[in-house]
């Protein structure tokens, strides 16, 4: 699990070594683009709605 600014190169860079993982954004809360083996980079928002008790949203 990396973490720092979700940029093109940073997201070129985690695709070109082939491991599967996610990638976290420090600067915006719950932003985070997971990483497939194959490839694919879907960018997603987790948040919760009614504090820590709340479950998890993706």
């Amino acid at each position: 699990m990396a973490s720092g600014k979700i940029a093109k190169q940073s997201v070129d860079a985690l695709i070109s070594s082939r491991h599967a993982g996610w990638l976290w954004d420090n600067g915006i809360k719950g932003f985070g683009a997971p990483v497939t083996k194959p490839g694919a980079v879907p960018f997603i928002l987790q948040f919760r709605t009614s504090g820590r008790a709340a479950r998890t949203r993706r």
